[in-house]
């Protein structure tokens, strides 16, 4: 058996060794909610689905006003109606648009005969 000469610390190899071991699965959101949380199991149903309903609410938040993104959201008529549309009003240029923005949409939209809420926004179709 050769003598290797490893220049990493111990707490490198340890740090390999764990990540190495580690790395075969890492628990999604879900499993992690459901599997790990204490908390999350202590929840009613309506609290685990309005935390939910809180996360993706943050997440449209982030990407139209930071990232600058359009958003798709696909929701019940009752849960966008009641929960989603009026708190993305309430977010500063997050607010659904009824306007389309080219004439292309236009044609599109009218062909559809698309609520106003759903209709293509503003800025991109």
């Amino acid at each position: 058996m050769e003598r290797r000469n490893d220049p990493r610390t111990p707490f490198e190899i340890w740090f390999e060794a764990l990540h190495k071991f580690c790395s075969g699965h890492e628990l999604t959101p879900d499993e992690w909610d459901t599997e790990e949380s204490v908390v999350f199991r202590q929840l009613a149903q309506y609290q685990r689905d309005a935390y939910k309903n809180l996360v993706g609410l943050m997440l449209i938040e982030h990407f139209v006003r930071k990232e600058k993104m359009n958003v798709v959201l696909f929701a019940p008529e009752a849960a966008r109606q009641d929960v989603w549309e009026p708190v993305i009003r309430s977010l500063p240029d997050t607010a659904p648009s009824t306007e389309p923005r080219s004439p292309r949409c236009a044609k599109r939209s009218k062909r559809k005969s698309l609520p106003p809420s759903s209709a293509p926004c503003k800025r991109r179709c």
